[in-house]
């Protein structure tokens, strides 16, 4: 992260969407004010979104609590499919108020959606939240985190990807960065990057909170071992003592 004396040299551009003039007249002012941000252009309505999107092909997307009616599961995850389609590599954030369910905003983050804020977050936590899923590929507001978590209907592994989640019992059993990269097929940088967006996702800092997460949600077992595809590991090595 660079410090306070460093400038940056390519800002994160933005587009923004939302229905409710006034909330995308805020909004519009606080990412003007930042230095850190591009606005590139404001969007009312998906159809126009999806046009900004497409042509502009922005670092991240922002989309206001105003844009579907009450919030509707298929509203905001069929807003986050279209940006996908529109824009693949755009970052994808949600603003979100209490009126909209857990249930909703747990489609959205199902169909890719890489980061989710609270409507009353403040200016500067709002700006730290698109660097956040810019730099580090996702964010979830902690109070928001929780509340999905403990969402009566569902299960907190649910707010990860598939591939997050063998991460996170990986982790949990105490395998090291090189053991889950070789098993997954992936690069060490890769699996870093895992670990970073789901911290970020679930605010969890220590190995300790992983694995507490994990026994809760059903993601790993005591007395098993970890295997990439789920299940007892069959010929997995041993977890290092230092992950």
């Amino acid at each position: 992260m660079p410090s306070s004396s460093t400038a940056r040299t390519t800002r994160i551009s933005v587009v923004t969407c939302d229905a409710l003039g006034l909330f995308a007249d805020g909004l519009r002012a606080i990412l003007d004010a930042s230095p850190e941000v591009e606005l590139l252009a404001t969007a009312a309505s998906l159809p126009e979104l999806e046009d900004h999107a497409k042509a502009r092909k922005p670092d991240v997307v922002v989309i206001g609590p105003h844009i579907t009616a009450r919030g509707s599961r298929e509203g905001l995850s069929d807003a986050v499919t279209m940006v996908r389609a529109a824009s693949p590599a755009t970052k994808i954030m949600l603003i979100v108020t209490p009126a909209q369910s857990a249930e909703s905003i747990i489609a959205s983050v199902q169909a890719s959606a890489d980061a989710i804020v609270d409507a009353e977050s403040s200016d500067a936590e709002l700006v730290a939240a698109i660097r956040e899923a810019h730099e580090l590929g996702g964010f979830v507001s902690p109070g928001l985190a929780l509340r999905l978590v403990r969402a009566g209907s569902t299960r907190g592994d649910r707010l990860l990807s598939e591939r997050e989640a063998g991460v996170l019992a990986a982790i949990a059993y105490g395998y090291t960065n090189s053991q889950i990269a070789d098993a997954l097929c992936l690069s060490v940088r890769t699996v870093e990057s895992e670990r970073a967006r789901i911290a970020s996702k679930l605010g969890l800092r220590s190995r300790g909170e992983v694995v507490a997460y994990a026994l809760e949600n059903d993601l790993i077992h005591h007395g098993s071992m970890w295997h990439p595809h789920g299940g007892v590991a069959d010929g997995m090595p041993p977890p290092a003592t230092g992950a």
